[in-house]
């Protein structure tokens, strides 16, 4: 394998070439430069010892673009959501004023829509009660009276009380027959 030069080390792990320098001439090994080539035991060496650093680097760099992201984002929404806006005592007024009003009418109509449902349950309930009371009166036999008033006759019910109905069917001129 060609031998790397610690300038290209220190570019793959993403730290200082002096990093790298200081740590070789801490373990007595002969570089003059960083453009020194090294061979794959030093080579190893150097990996083994700043690859804990470099997955440190990451991290911290991922962490940093992950805040740039969340920070961008943020102060998107911002920008986009409505601002608060400071109003004069008499915009205040005339605000709260128009929301009363508001809330005024969206009561008359709730009170408006429950009266006509009261209205019509009203309604529906009369004329249930009627149609029970005429399929109940279907079966019964009436009865009337007739009485003879001048020259026509009137139709009285069992209780005495003048019957339009039956007046109806049996109004008829007495100095006819």
């Amino acid at each position: 394998m060609a031998k790397t030069r610690i300038f290209q080390i220190a570019k793959a792990l993403n730290i200082s070439h002096t990093d790298i320098l200081s740590f070789l001439k801490a373990r007595k090994v002969e570089v003059s430069s960083h453009m020194s080539p090294v061979d794959e035991s030093v080579h190893q060496m150097i990996m083994e010892e700043f690859a804990k650093d470099k997955e440190q680097v990451d991290r911290f760099r991922k962490e940093q673009v992950r805040k740039e992201i969340h920070d961008t984002k943020l102060k998107e929404r911002q920008s986009s959501s409505k601002k608060l806006e400071l109003l004069s005592l008499s915009d205040q007024r005339a605000l709260e004023k128009n929301e009363i009003e508001k809330k005024n009418q969206e009561l008359e109509e709730k009170k408006k829509r429950h009266e006509e449902e009261i209205r019509r349950k009203d309604e529906e309930s009369k004329q249930r009660i009627q149609e029970t009371e005429k399929k109940k009166n279907m079966g019964k036999r009436r009865y009337a009276y007739v009485k003879k008033n001048g020259s026509k006759l009137e139709v009285f019910d069992k209780e005495g009380n003048k019957s339009n109905l039956w007046t109806a069917r049996f109004d008829m001129d007495i100095s006819d027959g």
